[in-house]
């Protein structure tokens, strides 16, 4: 077994009481697997979620990865969890901007104490691996939404983590780069990376062998999907993607309903930025923002933005 919770309880405090956000939370995923956690905002995926990836500890009960008990580390060993065995895929990417996409995939290799060469011949294979070979030298601004989740996919295999760990990974892109971003997860799967990935998305979860459903904090479901039926999801995305694009004009058209403006239109042929998505992005940015160590470690690596956040998944500087 990979990795096991059991009877894993998180709450937090809220004036003289404690309010529950996990209630015996019992989940085994063995190596290989690919596992999609599912649930609506406020159900305790993303507290879930903070816990397997080390960035949390439970209220109670254990959490053993790869037989090792994590809940006795200390928090120096945590980091060396952090940056060994789990590979981080976030909803906003949090890319230095300034840094080129190798730049970045050498970052947690760079903590790691890896050489400068081999470290940059590590981040060219990831690279290539997720299809950017021809783009290591451009940075985040040059790159399309898409692309700079593949930057991130990179960066987070670079190390050869135990379990790639992605939250909303398409929550972000617009829906062609979120299909391609899905074949990548799929053709990691079969390579025999173990992934666990939480979304609120069914369409999304049903790339996934297994499926977990996660309401009020606990587990009220859980489903398995043929493998054969998770490739054919993917295939079935990839396929939609070499069709003739549709104009923003036929879109609107397609989309329009009696008595609504002829302009409302599908969102995949808008592909400007919505208040509601902002928002979603604004918000992920504040809670990573107010982890514990933010402060510090942002001032540390002279870095203000959320981009220090996923740094801090690696470090060892914590409070």
């Amino acid at each position: 077994m990979l990795l096991e919770l059991k009877d894993i309880c998180k709450s937090y405090p809220q004036g003289k009481e404690m309010v529950p956000v996990l209630r015996n939370i019992n989940l085994n995923v063995e190596k290989g697997e690919y596992v999609a956690i599912m649930g609506p905002s406020g159900s305790g995926k993303t507290t879930l979620m903070n816990i397997i990836g080390c960035l949390d500890r439970p209220t109670s009960g254990s959490y053993h990865l790869d037989g090792q008990d994590l809940l006795h580390y200390k928090d120096r060993e945590m980091s060396g969890v952090r940056l060994n065995s789990i590979g981080f895929v976030f909803q906003s990417f949090y890319l230095m901007p300034k840094e080129t996409a190798m730049e970045n995939v050498c970052l947690p290799l760079l903590y790691a104490g890896i050489g400068k060469r081999r470290r940059r011949e590590i981040a060219r294979e990831a690279l290539e691996r997720v299809g950017l070979g021809e783009r290591i030298h451009y940075k985040p601004s040059q790159l399309s939404g898409g692309q700079c989740q593949r930057v991130a996919i990179a960066r987070a295999i670079s190390n050869k983590p135990k379990i790639l760990l992605a939250d909303e990974p398409t929550g972000a892109l617009d829906s062609k780069s979120g299909a391609q971003i899905m074949e990548l997860f799929q053709t990691l799967h079969e390579e025999g990376v173990t992934i666990i990935m939480i979304t609120h998305d069914a369409k999304i979860a049903k790339h996934a062998q297994r499926t977990i459903r996660i309401l009020d904090g606990q587990i009220v479901e859980e489903a398995a999907v043929d493998a054969g039926e998770a490739r054919e999801t993917a295939q079935e995305a990839a396929r939609e993607l070499s069709k003739p694009e549709k104009t923003a004009r036929e879109a609107a058209k397609k989309a329009s309903v009696p008595g609504e403006p002829a302009g409302k239109v599908l969102q995949d042929a808008a592909p400007a930025k919505s208040p509601v998505l902002q928002a979603k992005q604004d918000k992920a940015a504040d809670s990573f923002r107010t982890m514990k160590g933010q402060e510090e470690h942002a001032k540390d690596t002279k870095q203000k933005g959320p981009e220090s956040e996923i740094i801090r998944s690696w470090s060892a500087k914590r409070h």
